[in-house]
């Protein structure tokens, strides 16, 4: 999985050119999330469940980006598990134990984004672009 966190905001970034030292800020960074927490999320998320439907839906995206002359690989199976996983913990942290097609349309681009290559440069694609063209092209109900 990818994110991309982006530039800092204007008054973020003076804040860190007036820094006399790296550490400044690191002091006052609090944790968030235990590892027993992060353990925890990992265990639910896989019982969470997935219907044959959404299963299917999850395979069409995949076939589609082996059978389409615009992508120069098609997904492997570790970018399918990779899908699956980030789709059945995003539903988790939505309070469902249960996965909807919008989880897996969510966690998409962060997760096949850079494994996704056009055919051609000359295309323009870029691994955004193949993702919206998924996202376009494959039906969630066939």
């Amino acid at each position: 999985m990818r994110l991309r966190l982006g530039y800092p905001d204007q008054q973020a970034e003076r804040e860190l050119l007036e820094m006399n030292k790296e550490r400044d800020k690191v002091e006052e960074v609090r944790q968030c999330l235990s590892t027993e927490v992060i353990a925890e999320f990992r265990r639910k998320s896989a019982d969470v469940n997935a219907s044959d439907t959404l299963l299917d839906y999850v395979q069409r995206l995949i076939a589609f980006t082996r059978g389409k002359e615009e992508f120069h690989l098609g997904l492997s199976p570790r970018g399918s598990l990779a899908i699956m996983r980030a789709a059945k913990t995003w539903a988790l942290m939505c309070g469902r134990n249960h996965v909807v097609p919008e989880d897996v349309q969510t966690i998409l681009p962060a997760v096949v984004e850079h494994r996704l290559r056009a055919s051609t440069d000359e295309d323009g694609h870029t691994g955004a672009s193949l993702v919206q063209q998924l996202l376009n092209e494959v039906d969630v109900i066939e």
